[in-house]
């Protein structure tokens, strides 16, 4: 009969986010991986057998587990305004002072693994979608101009939370967030 193991994956992915956030993947060396998780090399390798898929795991979790929860933002059914920006200003909590762990990896790992690539985009995909129905609400209850392009705007939004966790790094987050959301409710 096969042991149980002795740790769970959840509990070992949430140790390694903010070490992971900050070092990223090529500053993250097997060690301090193991050493911040509490993990063992033998069943680090037994679960992952190398680092590259422990981090394609990981972005698995970190996706499911904190980025998803806060599209409820996007789908409760307020106002499409305050749903678009209760979601960055979650999204704001979640990513300061140590960003987000998907933007990281795929800036450093996108190019190199197809994992991380085939799960960014299905993550902003997925968002796109989201704010698309959300666009298509307001402009039902005349909360948004119907001259207003909404697949272009949703695609402006992903891109805008890609982009807002550079900007909150650089202090103005908020500020960008604010002036499209002006500009796009004032049309």
């Amino acid at each position: 009969m096969p042991r149980k193991p002795k740790y769970t994956l959840d509990l070992i992915f949430e140790y390694a986010i903010p070490v992971v956030s900050v070092r990223g993947y090529r500053g993250c060396n097997m060690q301090d991986l193991l050493t911040k998780t509490g993990f063992n090399r033998r069943a680090f390798y037994l679960e992952f057998g190398n680092k590259q898929a422990f981090f394609e795991a990981l972005l698995d979790h970190y996706i499911a587990k904190h980025l998803v929860p806060l599209e409820s933002h996007l789908q409760d059914g307020e106002k499409a305004h305050a749903g678009i920006l209760a979601y960055f200003l979650a999204y704001e909590t979640l990513i300061m002072d140590k960003g987000c762990l998907l933007v990281s990896l795929l800036l450093e790992m996108g190019r190199h693994s197809d994992h991380i690539q085939h799960s960014g985009r299905l993550h902003y995909d997925r968002l796109q979608q989201l704010f698309i129905g959300l666009l298509e609400k307001a402009q039902e209850n005349a909360e948004l101009s119907i001259s207003v392009d909404i697949e272009r705007e949703a695609l402006q939004l992903s891109f805008l939370t890609q982009g807002f966790a550079v900007s909150s790094a650089l202090q103005q987050g908020k500020e960008d967030i604010q002036t499209v959301l002006d500009a796009l409710f004032k049309s």
